[in-house]
């Protein structure tokens, strides 16, 4: 069907870094769905919720964030009744668009909202887990990640290290199974816990966990800079900061103080 074709087709140029095109596919299935769920809401209305929540995406891609919170709530606001209804199939619907509408949230600064969002969506991984671990235990990882990254954007600090933990722990057992999949999310959770940990002055144990992430990250970002470079540059900054705050600049070596010259130039 061609409304599939184009969700296909954003998806595959998101993956390639070539985001406008992802959202001019992407928007082409929205727009193909909308009078198809208004005549056959049964047969057509949740794969209008699934190209919401993929245009949401696509938008944050471009750091169009309104625009991106607007259709990820229309897309909540369709899941919420069918997961009510068919809560088999549209619970795990329903917790992905949960989770990328706190994403949204906090990228606009409305944290304190975000952050019961968030704490939704791990909810309902959690019930989903129970039941289907095989399933949902990387789903379960990211959305712990996404919590504790609001947690630290409000200061609680404490409390972002308690869910990026719990999360680092689930990927470490998934990684042997599927590290291609696994690996990525790894690193940016190990960033996360680096960010965490500085900021409860722990700096020793922070640089551990950007020094752990480092070798995951940059080969990572050399194969698809688009995607990793800024990961990287997130890994070098923290490693910066925790370096100077240790006294310990030295250690940051002149290919790794170049790397990040080059980086901070795009994302700083």
């Amino acid at each position: 069907m061609v409304t599939v074709y184009y969700r296909t087709l954003g998806i595959r140029f998101s993956n390639l870094g070539r985001y406008e095109e992802a959202l001019e596919a992407t928007q082409e299935a929205v727009d193909i769905y909308q009078p198809l769920s208004a005549s056959y809401p049964d047969t057509f209305l949740s794969d209008l919720a699934r190209s919401l929540n993929n245009l949401g995406v696509r938008f944050s891609d471009l750091d169009r964030d309104e625009k991106a919170l607007e259709v990820t709530q229309e897309a909540v606001d369709i899941y919420r009744p069918l997961s009510t209804s068919y809560p088999e199939v549209f619970i795990p619907s329903l917790a992905r668009s949960l989770n990328n509408l706190a994403n949204k949230l906090s990228n606009l600064d409305c944290d304190e909202k975000a952050l019961g969002i968030a704490q939704e969506a791990v909810d309902k991984y959690r019930v989903l887990v129970a039941s289907y671990p095989d399933i949902f235990l990387s789903e379960l990882a990211m959305s712990l990640l996404n919590l504790g990254t609001i947690f630290n954007d409000l200061s609680q600090h404490e409390d972002a290290f308690i869910v990026t933990g719990e999360a680092l722990d689930l990927y470490q057992s998934l990684v042997e199974s599927c590290p291609d999949v696994i690996l990525p999310d790894l690193a940016r959770g190990l960033n996360n816990l680096g960010d965490t940990l500085s900021a409860l002055g722990r700096c020793e144990d922070a640089l551990k966990a950007y020094n752990e992430a480092t070798p995951i990250i940059r080969p990572l970002s050399q194969k698809y800079p688009q995607i990793f470079d800024e990961c990287l540059y997130r890994n070098l900054f923290g490693k910066t900061q925790v370096l100077q705050a240790l006294g310990r600049e030295k250690e940051f070596s002149s290919e790794e103080m170049a790397e990040f010259n080059m980086l901070a130039s795009r994302f700083s």
